[in-house]
C-alpha cells in the first residue's frame, strides 16, 4: 500500500494537489456555476457515450438475428438522439468552460501585474523584467489552459470510464476483472515519464526567460546595438536562445509523446487477454452481442484511460508553471504603510536625514550614519565622485528602498509613519533621463495627475518652456513621442519631464542631475526651466556639473556614503578641500 503511495504522490502529490486547489479555490470560485454547468454537460456527454455502448447488443442480438421488428427503427433513432445529445452537451461545455478560464486567466494577469507595480524596487532589481513578462504573457496561459484541458479530459474520462466498467461487469463480471490486472501497469510508465518531464518543464521556463530577455534587449537597446555594430552578436546569442529553448521543447515532446508506445503495448495487452480467455467459453454458447459489447466498452474504455495518462504529461508542466506563478502572487511588498500611518501633513516642507544607515545588502552599507538637513524651502545639493550614495539618499526620502537604521523626517514626521500616497503625492523628481511612455505628449505630462485640466497642462509646459516647440510637433500636444521618448531630442525631453513636475505643484523637488546629458544649448533652456520650478521649493539636487549649482543654499560633499564637507559655493572654495578639488578638476575638463 505505501509503495503504491508512493507511486502515486510522483505522478500527482498532495503539495501538487494543494497547490491547484489553492489557485482554484481563488479564482475559479466566483465562475463556480459555469464550472458546475460544464461538469454536468461533460457527465451528459458520458452517458451519452455509454448509451452508444449500449446498443451494440440489441444491435447484434436482435436486429441483426431478426428478433424484434420494432428495433429496426427504435435503434437508430436512439443512436442518433444519443449522437445528437453528445454534440450538444460537448458544445456547451466549451462555450461555459473557456468564458470561465479567460476571466480566470484574465484575474490572474491582474494579481500578477499588482504585485510586480507594487513589488519593492530591491525584488525587481533581483529579477531581469524577462521573468516579469514570461510571467503574465506566457506561464499563466499555460497554467490555466494545461490545467482546465486536464481537468476537463480527466473528468470526462473518468466518468465515461466508471459507466463502461459499470457495462463491462454488467455484461461479463470474469472477463471485467481480468481487464483490471492490467490497469495498474499504466502508472508505472507513467510515473517514469512525469519524473523526467517535471525536470524537462524547469530547464525549459528558464530557456523562455532568456529567450524573452534577449528580445526585451533588443528593442531597448537597439540603438546602442547599431552604434557599436553589435547586431551578429545579438543574432547569434538570439540564436543560442532559440535552439536552446528548441531543444528543450523537442526534448518535452519527446517524453510526452513516450506515452503512447506504452500505452498502446497495456490497452493490447488487455485485449489479447479478453480474447484469449473468451475462446475458452466459446463453447458455453456465449452470446456474440454480449462479447461484442464488453469488447465495445473495453475499446471505448481504454481510450479515455490513454488519453489520461497522456494528459498527466501535460498536468506536469502546468504544474511546474502553476509553481512560478504562485511563487510571484506570494512574494509580498515590505515597503507598505504601518497599520496606523496617517497622511503626511506638509506645513513647511523641511526633510531631515537622522542617523541614516542603508545598504542594498544589509552587510554592505552605502550609507553610513548620515544626519543631513534640508531646510523649508531651500535648496540643497549633494555632490562627490559616482557611487557615493547621492541617488540613493533620493530614492529613500521616496521609500523606494527602506533604511537600515536611523530616519527620514518631512516637517518632523517619520516617512515610515505617514502613508505612502500622501508621501509621494508631496514631491517631485527630475532625473537626467526623464522617463516617457509611448503615448502623446499631452498623456506624458498629465502622468501622475489625471485630473488635470487642459489649461493646467499648457500652463505648465509654458512654464517649463516647451509650449514653444510642442505646438511645432506634427499633431502637437496629441503628437506620440515614441517608446521612451525617442522621437523627441534630450533637451525636450527634459523639459516635458520638468512641465510634469511643474504640473503635480509640489512642496519638494528631487532633482536629479537633472542637465548631466544636455548640450550647452539645451542646458540653458532647461536650466530656466528649472529655475521657476525650484521657486518656493524645498529643493534637493544631485549635480554632475558643479557650476550648476554655484547658487545653492548649501552643498555637501559625499564621499563613501558620508558628508565629508558642507558650505556655500563660496565658501567651499575658500576651504580648498575635497569640493574645490572637483570644481577645480571639472573646470580643467571643460576647458581642454
Amino acid at each position: 500500500m505505501s509503495r503504491l503511495r508512493r507511486t502515486l504522490e510522483q505522478i500527482l502529490s498532495w503539495d501538487d494537489i494543494r497547490l491547484v486547489a489553492s489557485l482554484s479555490s481563488k479564482y475559479c470560485q466566483p465562475y463556480r456555476y459555469r464550472l458546475i454547468g460544464a461538469a454536468i454537460c461533460l457527465f451528459i456527454s458520458s452517458s451519452a457515450m455509454a448509451g452508444l455502448i449500449l446498443q451494440i447488443k440489441p444491435i447484434l442480438d436482435g436486429l441483426m438475428q431478426g428478433g424484434d421488428p420494432t428495433l429496426v427503427w427504435r435503434i437508430p433513432l436512439s443512436v442518433m438522439g444519443l449522437v445528437t445529445i453528445n454534440g450538444i452537451a460537448l458544445y456547451l461545455q466549451g462555450v461555459l468552460n473557456d468564458s470561465a478560464m479567460q476571466r480566470v486567466i484574465e484575474a490572474l494577469q491582474i494579481d500578477l501585474f499588482k504585485r510586480a507595480i507594487h513589488a519593492d524596487l530591491a525584488e525587481i532589481d533581483a529579477h531581469h523584467s524577462s521573468r516579469i513578462v514570461a510571467l503574465l504573457v506566457g506561464q499563466i496561459g499555460a497554467v490555466v489552459s494545461g490545467l482546465t484541458r486536464a481537468i476537463v479530459v480527466v473528468a470526462r474520462d473518468i466518468s465515461l470510464c466508471v459507466l463502461l466498467v459499470a457495462i463491462m461487469f454488467f455484461r461479463d463480471w470474469q472477463l471485467a476483472l481480468l481487464v483490471f490486472v492490467t490497469i495498474p501497469l499504466l502508472g508505472i510508465g507513467v510515473r517514469t515519464i512525469n519524473e523526467n518531464i517535471r525536470r524537462a518543464m524547469d530547464h525549459t521556463m528558464t530557456a523562455h526567460a532568456r529567450l524573452t530577455q534577449a528580445l526585451h534587449d533588443v528593442v531597448v537597446a537597439n540603438r546602442l546595438i547599431k552604434l557599436n555594430g553589435a547586431e551578429a552578436v545579438e543574432r547569434e546569442r538570439f540564436r543560442e536562445a532559440t535552439a536552446t529553448r528548441e531543444a528543450l521543447s523537442m526534448s518535452m515532446t519527446r517524453l510526452r509523446s513516450a506515452t503512447t508506445p506504452i500505452n498502446e503495448f497495456i490497452g493490447g495487452l488487455a485485449i489479447g487477454a479478453v480474447i484469449f480467455y473468451a475462446s475458452y467459453r466459446s463453447q458455453d454458447g456465449a452470446s456474440l452481442g454480449n462479447l461484442a459489447s464488453f469488447l465495445g466498452a473495453l475499446a471505448a474504455a481504454y481510450r479515455p484511460l490513454k488519453r489520461t495518462a497522456a494528459t498527466l504529461a501535460t498536468v506536469q508542466e502546468s504544474i511546474t508553471a502553476a509553481r512560478a506563478v504562485k511563487a510571484a502572487l506570494d512574494v509580498q511588498p515590505t515597503i507598505v504603510d504601518a497599520p496606523d500611518a496617517r497622511p503626511l501633513a506638509v506645513t513647511a516642507g523641511a526633510v531631515r536625514y537622522e542617523g541614516v544607515t542603508f545598504g542594498y545588502s544589509p552587510e554592505r552599507p552605502v550609507i553610513h550614519d548620515l544626519t543631513l538637513d534640508v531646510p523649508a524651502g531651500a535648496t540643497v545639493a549633494l555632490v562627490g565622485q559616482s557611487g557615493g550614495g547621492k541617488s540613493t539618499l533620493l530614492a529613500l526620502i521616496a521609500r523606494l528602498y527602506e533604511v537600515n537604521s536611523g530616519c527620514i523626517t518631512i516637517d518632523g514626521q517619520d516617512i515610515r509613519q505617514v502613508t505612502l500616497a500622501s508621501l509621494r503625492r508631496s514631491m517631485a523628481v527630475v532625473s537626467q533621463d526623464t522617463t516617457l511612455f509611448d503615448a502623446s505628449v499631452y498623456d506624458n505630462i498629465a502622468y501622475g495627475t489625471p485630473n488635470a485640466t487642459r489649461e493646467q497642462v499648457f500652463a505648465a509646459a509654458e512654464a517649463a518652456d516647451a509650449h514653444r516647440f510642442i505646438g511645432e510637433l506634427p499633431r502637437g500636444y496629441d503628437t506620440p513621442v515614441g517608446q521612451r521618448g525617442v522621437l523627441l531630442s534630450g533637451g525636450q525631453r527634459q523639459r516635458i519631464g520638468i512641465a510634469r513636475a511643474l504640473l503635480r505643484n509640489t512642496p519638494i523637488l528631487l532633482l536629479d542631475e537633472p542637465t548631466a546629458a544636455l548640450d550647452a544649448r539645451s542646458e540653458r533652456a532647461v536650466k530656466d526651466a528649472l529655475k521657476r520650478l525650484m521657486h518656493g521649493r524645498t529643493t534637493i539636487v544631485i549635480a554632475h556639473r558643479l557650476s550648476t549649482i554655484a547658487d545653492a543654499d548649501r552643498i555637501h560633499v559625499i564621499e563613501g556614503g558620508r558628508i565629508v564637507e558642507s558650505g556655500t559655493h563660496a565658501d567651499l572654495i575658500r576651504r580648498d578641500g575635497a569640493y574645490a578639488r572637483l570644481y577645480s578638476a571639472q573646470a580643467t575638463s571643460e576647458a581642454a
